[in-house]
Formats: C-alpha cells, structure tokens, sequence
C-alpha cells in the first residue's frame, strides 16, 4: 500500500502545509479569502496582509458593492418596465372591449353639408366647423355616443343623393338627416324631379327603419347674418346654430 505524500517540513513552519504561516494563518491569498469570508486568525489574523493585498481587498469590495448596485439598478428598471407593460395592456384589453363608435346618423346633402361650396368665391368651412362635425360634439355632449357620418358633396342633386342613398347608410343607422340643397334649379337632370326625390328618399328610409329629418329654410334657421360673402354659403357660426337646431331633433329620433 501507499503512503501518502506528506508536505516537507520548512524552517520556521509548525506544520508541512507550504500554503500556510507559522501563525497557522493562510498567506496572502488565503488571508484575503479569509477575511472576506468574515474569518480570524488569532491576534493577529491581518498580519499576513501588505499594503498591496489591502488595497486589493478594497477594490474587490469596491466591485462588490458596484455590482450589488447596478444590479438593483437593473432590477428596478425591470420592474419599472414590467408596470408599465401591464398598464398599457390593461388599457388595451379595455379599449378593445369597449365598442366602437357607429355611424347612426348620417348626414347626405350638398355644399352646405360637407361644408366647402362651389360658388362664386368658393365659400364655406373647415370640415371641424360643418353643422355634421358640431352636431356630433353636441350629442357627445348630451350623452349620445353615436357617430355623425358627413355624406355631403358639393354641387350634388337630388337626383344624385337618391342614387347614393343605399350605400351611404349602414346597419346601425338610425337617423338621416337630408339636406337637399338648390343645386336642382340649375341642373337639368333634375330640374323638375326635386320634390319627388326627396319623397322617395324618405320612403326609403322608412321601409328600413330609419327616421328621415329635413334640414330645409337654412337661412331662416342660421339667419342672413351668418351667411358669407357668396351669398349661398354659411359660417362657423351659421353652422353652429344648425346644428343646434337639430340636436333636440336627432335625440329624439335616437330614442
């Protein structure tokens, strides 16, 4: 059998451990490790330790406790990142639940619906100031979260809202609002057929539910004094006091 290898005895040691001092202490790099790890020596369980292993020591703590810190830095971005994953997915998951606006009243006429006109001065309004755009912002108002769908065109007819009629309305319209215009009385194709176009528009909607209402005597509803320069064409404020007048109108529609 064997015998184990034993560590030559050294001058000055107390044992054959060549790692170790006379003290029973660990050298330098043992000595480290033993008082990162908390350890002691003796009385004098730094002695082993110059001036470069303490300054090793320090920067070893030194890196230690910058580590520690990145690493809670890094952890709190993380959890910061996580919160704020989960507020916009909650955010989402309520905004795609919720349904989305319909169009239930639409609006079909000419110049004076869609808001830009074809006259002599090209009179009219932006499309956020159309009788349309204010009537939706009065029903909002009001509670009402439908959709006002703006089917003007300028220059249009009767004869011609009658043929767009169908595809301009939807499965949840409830209300049509029909602004027939005076471009009739200087178009041919439908000189005569005014009156009767706007009948049939209204049977139609009726056949399918939905409540006609008639925006005729504009001027009479928004005043001369809000008529602009052309002379066919109203202003924000025209608008404004039309759509007014339609509120109490459409809401009772909607019911």
């Amino acid at each position: 059998m064997r015998a184990h290898p034993t560590w030559p005895k050294k001058v000055g040691t107390s044992e054959s451990d060549p790692y170790r001092s006379s003290s029973g202490c660990p050298h330098r790099s043992g000595a480290i490790s033993r008082v990162l790890l908390g350890g002691s020596c003796g009385p004098a369980a730094h002695s082993d330790l110059t001036g470069l292993d303490l300054a090793s020591l320090l920067v070893i703590v030194w890196c230690t406790n910058e580590l520690t810190s990145s690493r809670r830095e890094a952890m709190m971005l993380l959890n910061r990142g996580l919160v704020i994953f989960f507020v916009a997915l909650l955010l989402w998951a309520v905004e795609a639940t919720q349904p989305a606006l319909a169009a239930q009243v639409v609006a079909i006429g000419a110049s004076n619906t869609i808001g830009a006109g074809r006259g002599n001065q090209h009179g009219g309004v932006v499309p956020s100031e159309v009788w349309p755009a204010q009537l939706e912002q009065l029903l909002h108002a009001h509670g009402a979260n439908v959709q006002v769908k703006n089917a003007g065109i300028a220059g249009d007819t009767t004869c011609n809202m009658l043929s767009r009629l169908d595809g301009e309305i939807g499965p949840d319209t409830k209300v049509v609002i029909i602004q027939p215009g005076g471009n009739d009385s200087w178009k041919g194709d439908c000189r005569f057929d005014r009156a009767q176009n706007v009948a049939e528009m209204q049977r139609r909607l009726r056949s399918r539910g939905i409540k006609p209402i008639l925006l005729l005597q504009m001027v009479s509803i928004a005043g001369n004094r809000n008529l602009e320069v052309d002379g066919q064409h109203f202003s924000k404020a025209g608008h404004a006091a039309m759509a007014a007048w339609l509120l109490p109108k459409v809401v009772a529609a909607l019911r």
